[in-house]
């Protein structure tokens, strides 16, 4: 934008909640800011079309969710309306959100605008499924990947929030939500949200645990202590105790899973900051990671993978596990 070098097309693609939608709203407002100036592409954020746009009015930026309009009379309208002249803008913009919903009928209608589109028309596509948009498409289209954002990243993000909103958060809770949203932002906030609403204002790790279902970090030792001293009734104590808690078995194998990569990664000299954990919880796993042959834990992690993969697919998963 800074250069006036701006393809007739882009899309977005990444997994979910990585701001794949707020970043085509960001694009639009930019290139339609009637305010900024010639070396920036920061929109201004107060000028009409900036704030139409954010309230999701302006005449000129067209958002369409392929979910739920998948057909080719959808597409049609797009292209009919891609002809007419903005009203009050540079730039005519189309935002079609997860795009790879869309029918082939309908691909193939936006095909030809994509490739020929008028000068003031820009279409924006978001998508969370790139191998289900056509390469057709793809080649019309300046791709841009959105990797998951780092667990490091969404704990900063939610402690300007907490700050903000004035609510007390240890930081074992902060790790736990960072850590469940599997490089989501949204994820991230949606969890926070809930344990907001059931803890308020001040937040433990065990209302953390009770919101999105957290099995404590001793029961895990507990379970891999009971496998180096080949304690078969304390390792079946430790699945009942893992069953009360009525958490999926694919969460409890996956959490195991991350237990023994610590363990993995506490082994090797000088790789506690690779540990995103309270010092106390390191130390814990540098003291145990003494006990185990570092060819046992790759074994474990490698019998471990093949549960979760079966573990969806059998009858009887508790006997399996």
């Amino acid at each position: 934008i800074n250069t006036n070098r701006i393809a007739h097309a882009y899309l977005l693609t990444g997994v979910r909640g990585v701001g794949k939608t707020t970043t085509a709203i960001l694009i639009a407002m930019s290139l339609n800011c009637v305010k900024k100036t010639s070396d920036s592409c920061e929109p201004c954020g107060d000028c009409e079309s900036c704030t139409t746009v954010r309230s999701d009015n302006n005449l000129d930026v067209i958002e369409m969710d392929a979910a739920s309009k998948t057909g080719v009379d959808d597409v049609r309208e797009i292209i009919d309306n891609v002809k007419y002249k903005p009203v009050n803008s540079i730039y005519k913009i189309f935002i079609i959100d997860e795009v790879h919903m869309l029918t082939n009928q309908a691909f193939n209608a936006l095909l030809r605008t994509l490739e020929e589109p008028p000068l003031h028309g820009k279409f924006i596509l978001a998508t969370t499924d790139i191998h289900k948009v056509p390469s057709t498409i793809i080649s019309r289209c300046q791709r841009f990947d959105f990797n998951r954002i780092t667990e490091a990243i969404i704990r900063e993000k939610l402690k300007v929030i907490i700050k903000d909103e004035k609510i007390s958060v240890d930081d074992d809770s902060i790790n736990a939500i960072a850590r469940k949203s599997d490089g989501s932002m949204r994820d991230a906030l949606s969890l926070m949200d809930q344990v907001i609403a059931y803890a308020g204002d001040s937040i433990k790790i065990e209302d953390v645990s009770t919101i999105i279902g957290l099995i404590p970090i001793d029961v895990y030792f507990d379970y891999s202590n009971a496998i180096i001293e080949k304690n078969y009734s304390k390792m079946i104590s430790v699945l009942e105790t893992i069953k009360t808690t009525g958490l999926p078995l694919e969460d409890v194998a996956s959490g195991l899973s991350n237990h023994i990569r610590n363990l993995i990664i506490a082994s090797v000299e000088n790789s506690e900051n690779l540990l995103e954990l309270n010092d106390e919880h390191k130390k814990q796993y540098l003291s145990n990671t003494q006990n185990w042959n570092g060819k046992d834990l790759l074994r474990i992690v490698s019998i471990l993978n093949d549960l979760e993969y079966k573990l969806k697919k059998i009858s009887q998963p508790l006997i399996y596990f």
